[in-house]
């Protein structure tokens, strides 16, 4: 039995974080400005708009932020761990303290999902410069999008640590970094 919970458990969690990742590439695509006129930007928005749009209706973008995008992520998250927390039957109970745990994992989990994104474009972006050889990112709208989501992250670092003979040095260090914050923030209920 406890394979059988831990094979729905693990699908679970795969299909949730999948459908979180995608709202959460929505609100920072939306964030840097990114283009959506491009197959992948209409994908994003065909498949998270039903929950999107019903949460815009109440909730406004503010400051350059989807609040709305991030508010159905947040729900997702809840939803999520309330879900897997009552098949494994642990600790659920229907009180305030549980409800409180589960809001708190959900925002780490929300957290570890955006340093993912962030982690994986910068090696994505890495293993296609290496890839490319000094071509241009701008025909492939997927490198693009990477690009736009990595860049954001690499600059500060670039301007602490120059390229050094020809070689960037900063996808590393933020590699570094954003694996650190993935450990220290890896709190799962």
């Amino acid at each position: 039995m406890n394979n059988l919970v831990a094979a729905i458990t693990f699908v679970l969690t795969t299909l949730f974080d999948l459908y979180i990742t995608v709202i959460l590439l929505r609100a920072i695509l939306q964030y840097i400005r990114a283009p959506f006129s491009n197959d992948i930007g209409e994908f994003i928005i065909r498949v998270t708009d039903p929950g999107v749009k019903i949460f815009r209706k109440f909730i406004p973008g503010y400051m350059g932020i989807d609040w709305a995008s991030l508010a159905f992520a947040y729900l997702l998250a809840f939803i999520k761990i309330l879900i897997i927390k009552a098949i494994q039957l642990q600790f659920f109970l229907l009180d305030i303290v549980y409800f409180l745990i589960c809001l708190l994992f959900s925002s780490f989990t929300l957290l570890d999902i955006t340093l993912s994104i962030y982690f994986w474009s910068i090696i994505i972006l890495v293993i296609s410069s290496l890839i490319a050889q000094g071509q241009r990112l701008a025909y492939s709208p997927f490198l693009l999008l990477v690009s736009m989501i990595a860049e954001p992250v690499l600059r500060p670092i670039r301007k602490i640590i120059p390229p050094i003979a020809g070689f960037d040095l900063s996808p590393l260090f933020a590699c570094l970094i954003i694996a650190v914050l993935r450990i220290l923030f890896k709190i799962t209920p």
